[in-house]
């Protein structure tokens, strides 16, 4: 980003959250699925369920790991809208 004349203090510093040990798994596939938005006329719209599917099938997780899971998803989709729509508006 230097090269648009960004400097690392223009990001200040990261933010600081607990994360409870049973939400880790569902942050980790999360994080690791952060660029796979949906866009619509005004941005975000929610996550690719094509990828985010897919991922679960390759943690093979039996029926109510796959649900808890995808809630848990679910969940920190919507936190993730409303922070994104928040900065748009």
């Amino acid at each position: 980003m230097r090269s648009l004349g960004f400097e690392p203090e223009d990001y200040g510093p990261p933010p600081e959250f607990d994360l409870w040990p049973e939400n880790v798994t569902a942050w980790q596939l999360y994080y690791e699925n952060r660029t796979q938005w949906r866009m619509g006329p005004v941005g975000p719209s929610g996550l690719d369920y094509n990828v985010i599917d897919r991922a679960l099938d390759r943690m093979d997780l039996d029926d109510d790991d796959h649900a808890d899971m995808k809630w848990a998803i679910r969940a920190l989709e919507m936190a993730a809208l409303e922070v994104l729509h928040e900065k748009n508006s």
